[in-house]
């Protein structure tokens, strides 16, 4: 009876031995819960409001009065529309094939992408064109510029969409920095989010929003539901995404990691 209890003791501990290392490595890992490689979370999506707004291309968020201007490649016209997508003005300008839009800081300046002209347009707070500059990427009009923030120490962000996907940095009217981008099939928008220092980019084609540094680096991707996402900026811990083919606005929260 003494040796069949100190057999049980010894097969007791070699199942404890044997089961420790499963038990820590399932905690680590969250068990069951855990993501899987190669999981992307979806972005939790709030709202998504109609707009009158053709073609919406590009969006931009305007702190000092708490609304939002918004190009459309299918018009010169700069609109400003509130967080729901009513429109509460117009800015027109002289421009076409507008892609992308960005305010400077003291939001005197307004920087537009024209995609067939393959230029930054600078346009003053009343729609009078400043000044413009050529981002020299090698794509065809239709793949070309299509998207633009302005970051800190009067940097410029802008994207390449397509063939290649590229992020140019500008200081002033000159190139600093270029990266190909291999994470996504296209390039939408591209927003400076001066809080954290980070750039985030949406992509049509790849139906995602991705988190990166000003460097190129890839820090986060994140689904959407939808393709035709061509516009994103960031505003009062909310994502808003504009949608080129059905003219709504969604909303988004940030995800706080």
């Amino acid at each position: 009876m003494f040796f069949n209890m100190q057999l049980n003791r010894v097969n007791k501990m070699k199942y404890l031995l044997f089961m420790l290392p499963i038990y820590f490595f399932s905690c680590k890992h969250g068990g069951d819960t855990a993501p899987t490689e190669g999981e992307t979370p979806s972005l939790q999506q709030i709202y998504a409001y109609n707009t009158v707004i053709e073609e919406p291309s590009g969006i931009t968020y305007k702190a000092s009065d708490n609304s939002f201007l918004v190009v459309s490649d299918a018009s010169s016209t700069v609109y400003k529309i509130d967080s729901t997508g009513t429109v509460l003005g117009a800015i027109k300008t002289d421009g076409k094939n507008y892609e992308g839009i960005s305010l400077s800081s003291a939001e005197d300046t307004i920087y537009i992408a024209e995609e067939t002209k393959r230029q930054i347009a600078k346009f003053t707070a009343a729609g009078k064109r400043i000044a413009s500059f050529s981002v020299d990427v090698a794509a065809g009009d239709s793949h070309s510029l299509e998207g633009i923030c302005a970051g800190a120490d009067n940097k410029l962000y802008i994207l390449n969409e397509k063939e290649p996907c590229m992020l140019l940095e500008y200081t002033g009217a000159k190139e600093t920095m270029r990266k190909e981008i291999t994470f996504s099939s296209d390039l939408s928008d591209i927003f400076y989010e001066k809080e954290t220092g980070y750039l985030w980019i949406v992509s049509d084609e790849s139906k995602a929003v991705f988190k990166l540094t000003t460097g190129g680096i890839l820090i986060k991707k994140y689904s959407i539901s939808f393709d035709k996402g061509e516009g994103i900026t960031i505003a009062n811990k909310k994502i808003y995404i504009v949608n080129d083919s059905n003219g709504k606005l969604y909303v988004f929260k940030r995800p706080d990691d």
